[in-house]
């Protein structure tokens, strides 16, 4: 019969143990939910900036880059763009 109180009582505890862990997972997960929520709605806001950024890119031709080559002493803001394009390549 105390084996079966024992029994018991390690079945109680054991469930009170896995009930904490279950209630820290279940906090841990909404938080998750909240961050990627943050993450997937600031993504949908920039997605349009990087499209239009691709578009931009993908637009320049051989012919520009030549043109621009022929500046013997490009202005510093034709620079920095290309700069720019370079990182993005």
């Amino acid at each position: 019969m105390h084996w079966l109180i024992a029994a018991r009582l390690m079945f109680l505890t054991v469930r009170m143990q896995v009930a904490v862990i279950v209630d820290g997972v279940t906090k841990k997960a909404a938080e998750i939910a909240t961050v990627k929520d943050d993450a997937e709605r600031d993504l949908a806001a920039a997605k349009p900036a990087l499209d239009a950024a691709l578009t931009a890119l993908n637009s320049i031709t051989q012919k520009d880059i030549v043109g621009l080559k022929a500046l013997k002493n490009p202005p510093d803001i034709v620079k920095r763009i290309f700069d720019c394009v370079l990182l993005l390549r």
